[in-house]
């Protein structure tokens, strides 16, 4: 993220966002700010991991 205090003006939105979508147990998440990311116009970059069987 490049504004932390966007993301908790948003906090309670997200989170039940977050319960409709991944319901009652959902993974972890971090999140941390940064000053800028490559692309000037994004505000978010998402980094996932997955396990294949």
């Amino acid at each position: 993220m490049t504004d932390i205090a966007e993301v908790n003006a948003a906090g309670a939105a997200i989170g039940a966002a977050w319960g409709v979508t991944l319901g009652k147990h959902f993974p972890a998440m971090t999140l941390v700010q940064v000053s800028a990311l490559i692309d000037p116009n994004a505000k978010v970059e998402i980094e996932a991991d997955a396990v294949l069987p």
